[in-house]
């Protein structure tokens, strides 16, 4: 048998993986599954102790490993992506009046910040305080936790569309579709 699942997170010693379907775990390697919820849920984030996710209009959040669901936050609109880094939830909305939700107490209350439309951006990265966001050839960044946001320069050597990133504390590794380039910040 084969399983095709839309993304995957290292959680509570299990692999989680999502699907149409709903949300599953194992901890052998795949040998066998177990399905936690029905409800799709995507944009998995684990914090140590909760997990969290989407299942459009909610932000829900789990911490009894993906078996009951609170949910965080409604919203109208498109979500493009989740970001989770410690206490700070940020949920990005496709156009500027939706804008990003962000909290820093793991999602008990949200601020509202609008004027930014994310609808291009590919993905969202937590680096020394800051958030970076990624839309193509274009690189943005947060440091008052999403209320503002100023584009960058992306470094002279870096050959872009810039689609995933990831911090490793001192710079960015950023890569991108076309070429195995990278650059930092």
């Amino acid at each position: 048998d084969t399983m095709v699942f839309y993304e995957t997170i290292l959680a509570y010693g299990y692999l989680y993986a999502s699907d149409p379907h709903g949300l599953y775990r194992t901890n052998n390697n795949g040998t066998t599954w177990e399905y936690t919820t029905k409800r799709q849920i995507s944009d998995l984030q684990f914090d140590g102790q909760r997990i969290t996710g989407r299942s459009y209009p909610y932000l829900l959040q789990s911490a009894d490993g993906g078996f009951t669901w609170d949910t965080l936050l409604q919203v109208t609109g498109n979500f493009i992506d989740l970001l989770q880094h410690e206490n700070h939830l940020f949920a990005f909305m496709q156009n500027a009046q939706q804008g990003c939700y962000a909290s820093d107490d793991y999602g008990q209350s949200w601020k509202h910040y609008t004027g930014t439309a994310f609808n291009q951006f590919y993905d969202f990265i937590w680096h020394n305080g800051s958030i970076y966001g990624l839309k193509g050839n274009k690189i943005f960044k947060s440091p008052d936790l999403g209320q503002t946001w100023t584009s960058l320069t992306a470094p002279a050597n870096s050959h872009y569309p810039a689609f995933t990133g990831v911090s490793t504390g001192n710079a960015i590794l950023i890569g991108g579709f076309n070429d195995a380039q990278s650059g930092s910040l």
